[in-house]
């Protein structure tokens, strides 16, 4: 019972941590397993864009104390449905999986510099309180 209370007390300190720790894995793995190193560095990325999102609602949540779910997924529906629009304006048609893999790729970029600003954000807000 100790440590199924350890694992949930800690599982918040675990989804921040987790996306890097799943971006370098997969890269590592997917590297030993694919001759095409760049397109396994893709994979990596479009993958742990997921766990990236996940972080910054959990950031939000214990940093900011504010429960941001919803306007994130508000958010990513909004930027899903704009590449789809773009998408149909330049090619008349909507390729899914491209466009999946883009929306992966700019949540990932988007993501990434938001994990990182909530953890400088905080990381600052707890050296003041030294």
């Amino acid at each position: 019972m100790k440590s199924l209370a350890l694992f949930i007390n800690n599982l918040d300190a675990m989804l921040i941590a987790a996306p890097f720790i799943v971006l370098f894995l997969f890269k590592f793995i997917l590297k030993l397993f694919m001759r095409n190193k760049r397109q396994a560095s893709k994979i990596a990325t479009e993958v742990s864009a997921i766990f990236f999102i996940i972080a910054v609602c959990v950031e939000i949540n214990l940093f900011l104390d504010y429960q941001a779910l919803w306007y994130l997924l508000l958010g990513l529906i909004f930027l899903f449905s704009i590449l789809a629009m773009v998408s149909y304006f330049n090619h008349y048609e909507v390729s899914y999986g491209k466009l999946m893999r883009l929306f992966l790729r700019i949540c990932f970029i988007i993501f990434a510099l938001g994990y990182l600003g909530l953890l400088g954000y905080e990381l600052f807000q707890r050296a003041q309180g030294i």
